[in-house]
Parts: structure tokens; C-alpha cells; sequence
């Protein structure tokens, strides 16, 4: 019984990270999807902040080397991103400028292509709950090729899972910064 309790115990906290974030992957063909839903423990405005700080993102996610706006028109922007894709042995860089459409507060829509992909896209919505943000987010991308094959959908959910906990990582930090300097939410 003691044992029991000790193991029931210790995974507690992974089985409480776990439900933390929720990532579902599907194929298609050579079509992938990502579908990821989260609650984030800070208000909705610092999550936008994060998400939309493109000029920024290559200093706090993984595996992207350069991030930078090159365009912009109202709610309307390029973004031109370079970076390294890792799957386990293998490694993909990538670059391209990406066409992202902002709706305030609410979503995030990105669509693009580059060498490795005929085609990507995806939406994040944010929705305030109880001063906290909720994350609902879909992907898709179309590999070239030979690629499609070689990632399989353990290796697609631990790279979003560790660039969806860097985004919450920023957010956190951010709003510690703004409660020290004594910010209004």
C-alpha cells in the first residue's frame, strides 16, 4: 500500500502537466494537423502581447534563429522567419515570410510555404476566461516529399509541446516583470 501511495504521489504532478496543455495530431495522406488547447495563467492582453511580439519571438522560442516583421499593412503582416526544425536525428532548416492576419485580442491566422513545405497554415484564438487566457490552436502543413514520412506524430507533439511551453514561459515572465513594476493588467 505504501509503495502504491508513493508511486500515486510522484505522478501526480506529470499526470497535472499533462492536463495542462492538450496536443492532438492527424494524417492525412501527406497533409499533418496539429490541433493544441491551453489554458495560460496570465491575462489575455499579455498572451497577445507574446504571440504577436514577431520582432522578438527568436529570443525566447526554441529553434528559431531570426524573427522579424518585414511588412505591414493595418492588421496585416509579413513575417520573415528562419530557423532549425529538429526531429530527434534530423534537422530541417527553414525559412520563409509568412503572411499573418491579426484580429485584436482574439486571433492569430498565419499562411506560408518555404523549401521543406508545399503549405502551412494555422489559427489561434484567445478567449479572457476568469483573468486567465484560453488557447485554442490548429495547424496544418504539407511536407515536400520524403520528409512527410520520417516525422512521426510523438515527434510533431514534443516539438509543439516545448514551443508552446517557451511561449508560456515569456508570458509569465512578463507579467512578473509588469506585477513588479506595478502595471494595471
Amino acid at each position: 500500500m505504501r509503495i502504491a501511495l508513493t508511486v500515486l504521489l510522484l505522478a501526480w504532478p506529470i499526470a497535472a502537466a499533462e492536463e495542462k496543455i492538450s496536443i492532438r495530431t492527424s494524417r492525412q495522406g501527406d497533409l499533418r494537423e496539429v490541433a493544441v488547447d491551453m489554458l495560460l495563467p496570465v491575462p489575455l492582453q499579455r498572451a497577445w502581447e507574446v504571440m504577436t511580439d514577431f520582432d522578438r519571438m527568436s529570443e525566447f522560442l526554441p529553434n528559431l534563429e531570426e524573427s522579424r516583421i518585414v511588412g505591414r499593412q493595418g492588421e496585416r503582416l509579413q513575417v520573415r522567419q528562419r530557423g532549425v526544425a529538429r526531429y530527434g536525428w534530423l534537422r530541417f532548416g527553414y525559412a520563409s515570410v509568412r503572411e499573418v492576419s491579426l484580429t485584436p485580442y482574439t486571433t492569430i491566422e498565419i499562411k506560408g510555404s518555404d523549401d521543406h513545405v508545399r503549405q502551412f497554415g494555422s489559427r489561434a484564438m484567445l478567449t479572457e476566461q476568469d483573468g486567465r487566457t484560453k488557447l485554442s490552436y490548429q495547424a496544418y502543413w504539407e511536407p515536400n516529399g520524403w520528409l512527410a514520412g520520417l516525422i512521426g506524430d510523438a515527434a510533431v507533439r514534443e516539438q509543439v509541446s516545448l514551443q508552446f511551453s517557451a511561449l508560456e514561459r515569456e508570458m509569465l515572465r512578463r507579467e512578473s516583470q509588469a506585477t513588479n513594476k506595478g502595471e494595471a493588467r
